[in-house]
């Protein structure tokens, strides 16, 4: 009360309660390894640890460029270029023990007499596959060409898997190489290198030619635009830079190639990551924003620590996709607990007669053969869509890649949520266009006969409709539960249920008694009102569309007295339309008109 002591007409401003708004819906997280994974490559950052990034410019200066086998940097392109705003991204760290190794092998330079520095080729990202790889230089008159290649055999994908040998490459690594060649109709060198050892045919994955021989020059060139490896060179005396030396013609295999014993020359053999999922989410949990996770890596990251969601360095292909669904559903668990949706991309497959086949997507989604142990993808809180995308590199050279779908989605989920609404669906022709990839393609043309098996079944797919180009033709959560069916549904549900928490912190400590209970009954019911002004909420009237039930019904002297304040919402969301059916029928001409 304000004490005067002159009469007079006095204002005094009375604090008003913050109205409930609407918690953001529309800040992703990307989780996976980047080329900053390799150590001491030409980019470093922090490890586990949630990091803001703004535009594809500001990734590239934090994480670096896209590589082999790293499908996060790919995945973020895809995202920034369909329109994708402000996102989260987190550099996985290793689970434990020694860090995975890129393949790499060192030469000195000179080669011959006193060596005064040394020049590297390293894989572009951890694992074995870069054991594969192999290089050749080779001198023109006044340049270089640099070769990176590989053998026919080694891609050879019913060889790889099992046997317990640190230098046995996967399957699923062989798969996705092989994809790359089928796609790019790379055929085999007519004419190995001058300085090729080996008698098997040669596929070449990347070839830069008319290069400086200078050492600085070249290797500046290749690390801005190789997707498959990266040079590093050191000084043996800093103050003699070894930067206008040149290489001698060779060829060699990275990593010393698949052998067992001696003769690498110094070289590294490449071993696969073990991503560590868990404790990336749990950095997430602590950050208020986040709404939409995609994991793109899992789709090729080994497993075999089923009971916490982390990745090893198991070779075998049954048992990679098994651990892949398992994680995804640990993924999935801890979405659940923090209100966010996954975006699950499909299992790196084999070829483009098998990619999109509905038995193969079934199995995925069914939880892989139930020999296998399955693992079923069932929850609310996640979508699949289908099948993989091919795109442009985004550091050019005009190979074409095969990557997870997740980016471009979430550029569709963003770009909705932010011009209409969580309750739209990102999907259609107006919605669910994607303009990044309408000049390429799909692993695999999607048609009705395919949509038809998978469809019902909780899978999305990404298909090509005539005169709209690429399109996201599904809007249907993992869930079994025709209450969650939908993935518009599940977003505001999220949404909703973040706001109210958000939006009461100032409730508790106050009287438990019928002035709290109006006060929160009125800022609800203001909330849920513009939901459904806004045509989220289903009926003609408030009342129709949702309920606030905070009185003495539900509110008893017994839950009072135990400290409870109980505010029951009840909302009838919309829901899209999926199947529009047009009814035509002949309309008889009047027999009497006219005479």
């Amino acid at each position: 009360m304000v004490t005067k002591t002159t009469p007079g007409v006095y204002v005094v401003e009375q604090p008003t309660p913050a109205a409930i708004t609407s918690a953001p819906a529309w800040t992703p997280a990307f989780l996976g390894q980047t080329e900053a994974s390799v150590a001491g490559g030409s980019v470093e950052s922090p490890v586990g640890v949630p990091t803001l990034v703004t535009s594809w410019n500001d990734f590239q200066a934090k994480f670096g460029l896209p590589v082999w086998r790293s499908f996060l940097p790919w995945v973020v392109s895809t995202y920034f270029k369909e329109g994708g705003g402000p996102c989260y991204v987190v550099n996985l760290p290793n689970d434990g023990g020694a860090s995975p190794a890129a393949a790499s092998n060192p030469f000195s330079i000179p080669p011959t007499g006193t060596p005064v520095g040394t020049i590297t080729f390293k894989a572009a990202s951890p694992g074995r596959w870069g054991n594969l790889l192999w290089i050749s230089v080779e001198l023109n008159d006044s340049t270089i060409s640099i070769k990176v290649l590989i053998q026919g055999g080694d891609v050879d994908t019913t060889k790889g898997d099992g046997g317990g040998s640190a230098y046995t490459v996967s399957k699923i690594d062989k798969k996705i190489i092989k994809n790359f060649i089928n796609y790019n109709s790379i055929g085999a060198e007519e004419k190995p290198p001058n300085k090729y050892t080996g008698t098997d045919k040669l596929y070449v994955l990347e070839f830069f030619s008319g290069l400086s021989s200078s050492v600085s020059e070249f290797t500046r060139r290749i690390n801005l635009s190789s997707s498959f490896i990266r040079v590093a060179v050191s000084s043996v005396d800093p103050k003699n830079p070894v930067s206008s030396l040149t290489l001698d013609e060779q060829c060699f295999a990275l990593g010393g190639g698949l052998v067992t014993a001696g003769g690498n020359g110094g070289a590294t053999q490449g071993s696969d990551p073990k991503l560590a999922y868990d404790d990336a989410l749990a950095a997430l949990a602590k950050i208020q924003g986040i709404s939409l996770i995609s994991i793109p890596d899992a789709s090729i990251m080994m497993a075999n620590d089923h009971s916490s969601g982390k990745f090893s360095d198991s070779g075998n292909e049954a048992k990679q996709e098994t651990s892949e669904l398992t994680t995804i559903n640990a993924v999935l668990a801890q979405c659940a607990t923090s209100k966010w949706f996954c975006v699950v991309d499909p299992p790196a497959t084999e070829s483009a007669g098998t990619i999109a086949a509905s038995a193969n997507a079934l199995s995925f989604k069914n939880g892989g053969a139930p020999a296998n142990g399955g693992n079923p993808l069932t929850s609310d809180f996640g979508a699949i869509y289908w099948p993989n995308l091919r795109v442009a590199s985004p550091s050019g050279g005009g190979k074409v890649f095969s990557i997870p779908p997740s980016g471009a989605v979430l550029a569709r989920y963003v770009t909705t949520a932010l011009n209409v609404g969580v309750h739209q669906a990102a999907a259609g022709v107006r919605y669910g266009g994607l303009s990044t990839i309408a000049s390429l393609d799909v692993e695999r043309p999607i048609v009705d006969s395919d949509q038809d098996v998978i469809y019902p079944s909780g899978i999305n797919v990404i298909r090509n409709r005539v005169n709209y180009g690429m399109t996201i033709w599904g809007a249907r959560t993992l869930s079994l539960d025709p209450s969650w069916t939908y993935v518009p549904v599940r977003l505001l549900f999220n949404q909703i249920e973040v706001s109210l928490v958000n939006g009461l912190q100032w409730v508790p400590f106050l009287p438990n008694n019928e002035t709290l209970w109006h006060a929160v009954t009125r800022d609800v019911t203001a909330f849920l009102y513009e939901y459904w002004k806004a045509g989220a909420l289903f009926g003609n009237t408030q009342n129709d569309a949702f309920r606030v039930t905070c009185d003495e019904t539900n509110n008893t002297p017994e839950t009072i007295a135990e400290g409870y304040l109980y505010v029951r919402v009840e909302i009838a969301p919309v829901r899209p339309a999926e199947f529009v059916i047009i009814e035509i029928s002949q309309k008889m001409a009047n027999a009497n008109v006219g005479a």
